[in-house]
């Protein structure tokens, strides 16, 4: 039987992309470097990092906007402790579920410039 239920990208969509996002953002310590994680790979996970995805940012090669929206991209973002802009920081999808996206009936934007801006 044929259902065209895409599993995995579901799961990209509602557990992958909300974790470490403006949602639910990570703590800074769970941040990774350019060498581990280049932009290229992190795109085929639906993710990038952005210009403010974290202090001290050393990733280059931004998508464009085209990109981003083309291919549902969602930026990632970590904060250090004390950052007044994301004071909250989530452990793990759980923390983020629990606390956040139970509590909304939306669900997250794929198109991250309008939450940039």
């Amino acid at each position: 039987m044929e259902t065209n239920l895409d599993l995995a990208d579901q799961y990209t969509k509602y557990v992958d992309q909300p974790t470490c996002s403006l949602f639910c953002p990570c703590p800074e310590i769970a941040a990774f470097d350019k060498a581990t994680f280049p932009q290229a790979t992190l795109f085929g996970k639906g993710r990038y990092m952005g210009k403010s995805s974290m202090k001290d940012n050393k990733y280059s090669n931004f998508p464009s906007s085209d990109k981003i929206n083309k291919d549902n991209l969602v930026m990632l973002q970590f904060a250090a402790k004390g950052d007044t802009t994301f004071p909250k920081t989530y452990n793990s999808y759980q923390e983020c579920f629990t606390q956040v996206l139970s509590k909304t009936s939306t669900t997250p934007p794929t198109d991250q410039t309008k939450a940039e801006k």
